[in-house]
């Protein structure tokens, strides 16, 4: 699991990465961002793929499958990284 970050992403946070806009029906992976404390989720949930729901003030709604039970998880866009 992730306990530290790799060396190149250490230092300056990526403003992209903060300012990025989803629209609903996206593809995105959860990433966990250690360095951003707001919008967190559990860390089981590293990893996995989901699709935007809707926006929900400065965080975005993401619905993935965890086996065969449907889960959502509120989190801010640090956390997330878009699928093509």
């Amino acid at each position: 699991m992730l306990e530290h970050k790799r060396i190149r992403e250490r230092g300056k946070k990526s403003l992209s990465k903060y300012f990025h806009e989803y629209k609903p029906g996206d593809k995105v992976a959860l990433i966990f961002n250690l360095s951003e404390k707001k919008g967190r989720f559990s860390k089981p949930f590293h990893g996995l793929t989901g699709a935007i729901v809707k926006k929900q003030g400065r965080a975005y709604v993401v619905k993935f499958l965890n086996g065969n039970v449907l889960k959502k998880v509120v989190t801010t866009p640090a956390h997330l990284k878009p699928l093509k």
